[in-house]
């Protein structure tokens, strides 16, 4: 994984000039670097699997960048670990965006419930994370009013009260704006 010899620093000023294949080897040795980044960061909860080739792309744009930006001619930081530090970097900020992107889907929680669409994969997302704030019964309660079911109706699929299931809703909204906004 390190590039120290003078046949390393000899293939980071091919990738420098313009190289794909030296660019290449340069993947090669770091693969298990770049996959150990993509899984911690994959095990947060916030990317789905689909987004582990992404993550993936982001590392190998940021070792270009680090390839291609390094300075050769200096001896005080290795190549190995200023690729390192631009990978993490790197997926750092993918993390920000992500929690952005999140935040921004949290936001949509209000007075009359929760408003996006269930086909994506954030959605699925921002549910799980709902999933993890609530108890059981808030959790079902969650999922029949934000398809918009009256409280009524509710509490009868559910044999509670109504006033049960106010006192639900109310929680759940409580919860939702400590936690999540």
């Amino acid at each position: 994984m390190n590039l120290e010899s003078k046949n390393d620093l000899e293939l980071l000023l091919s990738v420098q000039s313009g190289s794909q294949d030296a660019f290449n080897e340069i993947i090669r040795r770091f693969e298990p670097l770049i996959q150990s980044l993509v899984t911690r960061y994959m095990s947060d909860g916030l990317f789905s699997q689909s987004d582990r080739e992404d993550l993936y792309q982001e590392a190998v744009i940021a070792l270009y960048s680090a390839a291609m930006s390094y300075d050769c001619a200096q001896s005080e930081v290795t190549f190995g670990l200023y690729a390192k530090i631009c990978l993490g970097n790197s997926l750092n900020s993918a993390l920000r965006r992500r929690r952005r992107q999140l935040a921004a889907d949290e936001a949509q929680i209000t007075e009359e419930g929760v408003r996006f669409d269930d086909s994506t994969e954030d959605a699925a997302i921002l549910l799980a994370r709902i999933d993890k704030i609530l108890s059981p019964l808030e959790r079902s309660v969650f999922r029949l009013f934000i398809h918009g079911y009256s409280h009524r109706f509710i509490a009868e699929s559910l044999g509670k009260t109504e006033k049960s299931i106010d006192n639900a809703v109310y929680r759940i909204k409580k919860k939702l704006a400590d936690k999540l906004m």
